[in-house]
């Protein structure tokens, strides 16, 4: 209920501020899969305006500071031909955004998004690569500190697993939703461990990390398994479909 009445004051106070310019509201991520943790989890929201100029932004500096003051990630602001030139950058995102929304306000433009598998695999090699660069380059430095270690591990789950859906989606796979069945698709296809995935996920929501050496154990079988992922994205075939339905 707390989060509808955010949820709700957000889309009237952008239909205030925007009226007829505001073309859209729609939630996305854990929320909209019914796949949220919580107090650990955000909401995620993107508006669709006619237009994006700085001016036309700036009536909604208050709105917006105030929505992710409350705990929320930024609200995303596109146009609908941004949103159509942003197919090839954003493939990965937008597939997501197409399989798990809900539209609070105006028009539906994540109905019927498709992206081209090539696009698709360089944004997920691309992504895991960075993540896993990112995990060693934290782990240097946050090796001896349980409670950093466990927010490194935490922070990454979510993109780890809209990366995962992604990986799936190149496979051939049907749509992935909730995490857990994310886990075990991407596990099963890639042959994977599902240990560190769920012992991973339950730290998100907000689960003990038990001891330093616990937590240390956990980040290496981690890491290590996205390793093996990366490893097998870069053979992965796309195959010859002009677009990932």
């Amino acid at each position: 209920m707390k989060q509808e009445n955010a949820l709700n004051r957000l889309v009237a106070d952008l239909t205030k501020l925007y009226g007829e310019d505001l073309l859209a509201v729609i939630l996305f991520g854990s929320a909209a899969r019914g796949d949220h943790a919580g107090k650990s989890s955000d909401l995620n929201v993107l508006a669709v305006l006619k237009d994006l100029d700085l001016e036309f932004l700036e009536r909604a500096s208050g709105t917006a500071i105030r929505w992710t003051r409350q705990g929320n990630q930024p609200i995303l602001f596109f146009t609908p031909a941004l949103i159509e030139e942003s197919r090839d950058v954003f493939p990965m995102e937008f597939l997501d955004i197409r399989d798990s929304h809900r539209v609070l306000a105006g028009n539906d433009f994540f109905a019927t998004v498709d992206v081209a598998p090539g696009n698709l695999r360089l944004q997920c090699e691309t992504e895991l690569k960075g993540k896993t660069l990112q995990l060693r380059e934290r782990y240097l430095l946050g090796h001896g500190k349980k409670r950093e270690l466990r927010q490194i591990l935490a922070g990454s789950f979510s993109s780890i697993m809209t990366i995962c859906r992604g990986v799936l989606r190149l496979a051939g796979e049907a749509k992935r939703v909730a995490n857990e069945e994310v886990i075990r698709s991407v596990c099963r296809r890639f042959d994977l461990a599902k240990g560190p995935f769920h012992r991973v996920l339950a730290l998100k929501k907000g689960g003990p990390p038990g001891s330093l050496e616990d937590i240390k154990d956990l980040y290496r079988d981690y890491y290590g398994e996205l390793r093996k992922l990366q490893s097998q994205v870069d053979r992965l075939e796309t195959g010859g479909s002009p677009t990932v339905d």
